[in-house]
Order: C-alpha cells, then sequence, then structure tokens
C-alpha cells in the first residue's frame, strides 16, 4: 500500500490526511482531489510552475514508498 500525507505535500498545511491505494497513480489523483475540495486558497494561488514542482514532490515521494496504515 502506498500512501502519501497532506502534509508531505504542502509543509504549510497543518493537515491529517492521507491518501492511499496501492497504485502511485491512483494516491496522487486522491491527494489532488484532497488538495482542490480542502484546501482550495492553495490551490488557486498555485502557478504552472508551482503545480510542475509539485508533481515532482510527489512522484519522489511515491517512488519506492512503502506506507503501511495501522489503526
Amino acid at each position: 500500500m502506498k500512501g502519501l500525507r497532506c502534509s508531505e505535500i504542502i509543509a504549510v498545511i497543518n493537515c491529517d490526511y492521507i491518501a492511499m491505494d496501492e497504485k502511485s497513480e491512483n494516491v496522487k489523483k486522491k491527494i489532488y482531489e484532497h488538495l482542490k475540495e480542502k484546501h482550495k486558497d492553495i490551490m488557486k494561488n498555485m502557478s504552472k510552475a508551482d503545480y510542475e514542482r509539485t508533481n515532482i514532490i510527489i512522484d519522489k515521494t511515491l517512488k519506492n514508498k512503502f506506507f503501511e496504515y495501522r489503526c
């Protein structure tokens, strides 16, 4: 299972959301859906360059990352 915390992507956000899935592309989709829904102010102010940097951060973070979720 792969996972990504919202706060790993946007460091200034104090958010506990974790996107999880077996596939990295689904984790990426879920984290962007979360950002668009819960952090609209940050997303609307992102430039194309910011968005590209965010994609790089997400891809690097997910690469070979194994996330074990424990309740």
